[in-house]
């Protein structure tokens, strides 16, 4: 999603809100949402259509982060707590989860009480890539990104209305979200960012209804790309009233993860868009059309009896011409250039002492950055 508005305005809407979350509850997420709207108002519509380019990309780690053991307090006072609550150091058996303190990375973090320091965990020390080709790159970790002023961090942040103590969980007049250990419903309200059970929609797709009015069209075909992008499959997370998430793929390992003399990306990458279309099917505005493509075409266009079939039928043409578009333009950046990016794991698949321990040509992760890289480059 993108957009632009004025930077004050924009920037206390991130302070506002990243209180909010920093207060401990992301159930109290919705109405900041409209201090966006109301910033976009009073800036007048060029608050939306001028400005520069900005992605917000979300990772989302589906509940595999030890937060406690990520950003680690430092200090000797909190550090001794930590310590105590995860008994001692790890020593590779079954017993201690902590991480020795001498083996933290240090961070410079402002705004800390006085004596307060943290430190992170030792895997996110810099590293370095290497692709199959053997060239290197030297990759920031986030100490070095957080050092750098590149990295906020927001803590205490979760779904809990309340403090909760094992004594007071199984009292029914202490507040707490619905099915708290239920993995998949603390999803949804992470996505949500409320706790209405079964809500339709969520954050992220809330905000691209407010910045709509934004969002250009691309070139002279009057179609607009949705704001909210996805290529894990469809999620809550980006469904707004009007915003309609796009579905693409990352194009997977490319190549078998071999690379292209002169590239650094497989082949099987450079001639993939990541849209999804039919087999053998080109967008109707495409001119030649085969009897076949015709015919599903009138189909689409034809005068639907029910709601399901008509919207169904705009879907269908919707993304058919979409996918068209996105190979249009992913055919016209022609530069190896265009994937110059960190996410080299795209074409790592083999094993290199004192580097990478294992073959990790199939990292999906580096596959759907570098795709979200991609976007980006082609987002004009």
């Amino acid at each position: 999603m993108s957009s632009s508005m004025n930077r004050q305005d924009r920037r206390d809407f991130l302070k506002r809100f990243a209180g909010t979350l920093a207060g401990g509850s992301a159930l109290s997420l919705f109405p900041q949402l409209r201090l966006m709207e109301s910033a976009l108002a009073a800036d007048g519509p060029d608050a939306v259509t001028g400005g520069s380019y900005r992605a917000l990309v979300c990772v989302y780690l589906s509940g595999g982060c030890d937060a406690f053991n990520w950003l680690i307090p430092s200090d000797a006072t909190r550090f001794a707590v930590y310590n105590a609550s995860r008994g001692g150091p790890y020593t590779g058996t079954n017993g201690p989860l902590g991480i020795a303190q001498s083996a933290l990375l240090p961070l410079n973090i402002n705004g800390l009480s006085g004596g307060q320091s943290y430190g992170l965990h030792p895997a996110c020390a810099d590293w370095t890539s290497v692709d199959r080709n053997g060239a290197q790159t030297t990759m920031p970790g986030l100490q070095s990104l957080t050092n750098q002023g590149k990295v906020a961090w927001v803590v205490n942040v979760g779904t809990l209305i309340t403090p909760v103590t094992k004594a007071t969980f199984n009292n029914p007049a202490v507040a707490k979200p619905p099915q708290l250990y239920s993995h998949n419903d603390q999803t949804n309200i992470w996505f949500q960012g409320r706790s209405t059970n079964n809500f339709r929609y969520g954050w992220g797709g809330q905000i691209a209804d407010l910045l709509a009015a934004g969002n250009g069209t691309i070139g002279a075909t009057g179609l607009t790309l949705p704001m909210g992008i996805s290529y894990t499959g469809a999620n809550r997370f980006q469904v707004g009233v009007s915003s309609i998430p796009y579905q693409i793929s990352s194009c997977g390992n490319p190549n078998g993860g071999n690379v292209v003399a002169g590239a650094v990306v497989g082949q099987n990458f450079a001639n993939c868009s990541g849209a999804t279309r039919m087999s053998n099917f080109r967008a109707c505005a495409t001119s030649g059309l085969n009897a076949n493509e015709q015919a599903l075409c009138n189909l689409l266009a034809a005068p639907q009896p029910h709601l399901m079939s008509s919207e169904h039928a705009t879907m269908m043409s919707r993304s058919t011409n979409l996918a068209a578009q996105l190979d249009l333009a992913v055919a016209g950046i022609t530069s190896p250039s265009l994937m110059s990016t960190p996410f080299r794991a795209l074409a790592d698949n083999q094993i290199v002492a004192g580097v990478n321990d294992t073959a990790d040509g199939d990292n999906q992760l580096a596959q759907q950055l570098a795709m979200v890289a991609r976007m980006i480059k082609v987002r004009a």
